[in-house]
């Protein structure tokens, strides 16, 4: 999870065949240093609290992959900042 995130998702690019994503532009992401740089955009379709959605994909050549506060959006995040921690989403 990445509060600075405003998006959906931002996948690890290896990870990219494995959600069969759809091309959709390109969107223009602000970096923490504040560069600002156009990305290409995907849709992909998740399950995300008991349903399926149609989310918006970015891709990062990190290993990790992010979710963003777009796709928390009405959502109480609990985090336990301990390693082994918990998430909560609900």
């Amino acid at each position: 999870m990445d509060t600075g995130f405003t998006g959906h998702i931002y996948l690890a690019a290896h990870l990219r065949r494995r959600m069969a994503l759809r091309r959709a532009g390109e969107v223009e992401i602000e970096l923490a240093d504040g560069r600002r740089v156009l990305q290409a955009a995907f849709l992909g379709e998740i399950s995300f609290d008991g349903r399926q959605r149609t989310v918006l994909v970015t891709l990062t050549r990190s290993t990790d992959s992010l979710i963003g506060t777009s796709l928390l959006a009405g959502k109480t995040v609990r985090v336990e900042f301990v390693r082994g921690g918990t998430v909560v989403v609900s």
